[in-house]
């Protein structure tokens, strides 16, 4: 049995979300919210500065220095879906922003998605497609875990964290706050990934790391030939 903390606005009737950005990652957001969750998508907001057009999906986009006119707290919660921009700090800054002026922020996880055992999950996170998380494993505030990762058992992941899809992440893995593990990244079991470290796509970490550390996978090897002289393909 599945057992994970309740989502901040479970027993309110508020069921209506406003979606704080514009772009991919913001359509994402919007098609698994209306196809798999409960939260009905009512509007886009972005800082005015940012605002390029006055629909999308459908739905208007309204400044955010005006939202709570429209689409007061007391009536919209939000979900902040922004990418990975300054190692996650935009992100943070716009959750630190939609908290003060008085919004629930909605989690989602995927219906595919395989949460075993006791898992806790924070606020403003979103858990893709297809991910396995294990047994007693904490996932933080203002998270994204993208479709297909892997995280084992006793696993913690802080606020502020951004998962690209298809990682594998062993157990008894701390990711302190701020870090970005990339697309296929695979981190072994044991290990301390320390603040504000990126880690690349492809990459494999076998050891502890260290704050503001960047790692990256070495490219594929380009063969001389062409691949119609591949006899055995």
């Amino acid at each position: 049995m599945t057992h994970t903390n309740p989502d901040p606005t479970e027993g309110r009737t508020m069921k209506n979300v406003v979606i704080f950005g514009t772009g991919m990652l913001a359509q994402v957001f919007h098609a698994a919210l209306t196809d798999d969750s409960p939260y009905d998508v009512c509007a886009f907001t972005v800082h005015e500065r940012h605002v390029r057009e006055p629909r999308l999906m459908d739905l208007e986009v309204v400044p955010f220095e005006k939202i709570e006119m429209k689409y007061p707290p007391d009536e919209f919660a939000m979900m902040i879906a922004v990418g990975y921009k300054r190692v996650n700090r935009a992100r943070a800054e716009i959750y630190s922003e939609c908290k003060r002026k008085g919004y629930h922020l909605i989690s989602h996880r995927s219906t595919s998605a395989s949460l075993q055992g006791h898992v806790e999950l924070g606020e403003n996170s979103f858990i893709g497609d297809n991910c396995v998380i294990r047994t007693f494993t904490r996932i933080g505030n203002n998270v994204v875990v993208g479709g297909g990762c892997y995280i084992g058992q006793h696993t913690v992941i802080g606020d502020h964290c951004f998962v690209s899809q298809c990682a594998s992440l062993g157990g008894n893995i701390q990711v302190e706050p701020y870090s970005f593990i990339g697309q296929n990244a695979t981190i072994r079991n044991f290990v301390h990934i320390a603040a504000n470290c990126v880690i690349g796509a492809g990459t494999v970490i076998l050891a502890d790391t260290k704050e503001n550390e960047v790692y990256k996978a070495t490219g594929t090897e380009l063969l001389g030939i062409p691949s119609y002289k591949l006899r055995d393909i």
